[in-house]
């Protein structure tokens, strides 16, 4: 499998933006990057569907959304 991709998109959600990389061999890949300056670390989400980036943008909503996400952090939707 290649370890090929390209960068597709960078969305806002909340403090949080969401890298999305398109992985040429099939399937999607997204960086979640946490607001400057705090202690978080990016997150990474992947899937090997091809058609699998509306669940995969599901998934890291729901992860930012998290009641585990200190308060600050979590977007307001």
């Amino acid at each position: 499998m290649s370890s090929r991709q390209l960068r597709v998109g960078l969305f806002s959600f909340g403090a949080w933006r969401f890298e999305v990389f398109d992985q040429t061999a099939g399937g999607w890949k997204i960086v979640l990057h946490p607001a400057p300056g705090t202690s978080l670390t990016p997150q990474i989400l992947v899937t090997d569907e091809a058609t699998g980036l509306p669940q995969l943008l599901d998934r890291a909503r729901a992860w930012v959304l998290s009641e585990d996400e200190p308060a600050a952090l979590r977007a307001s939707g």
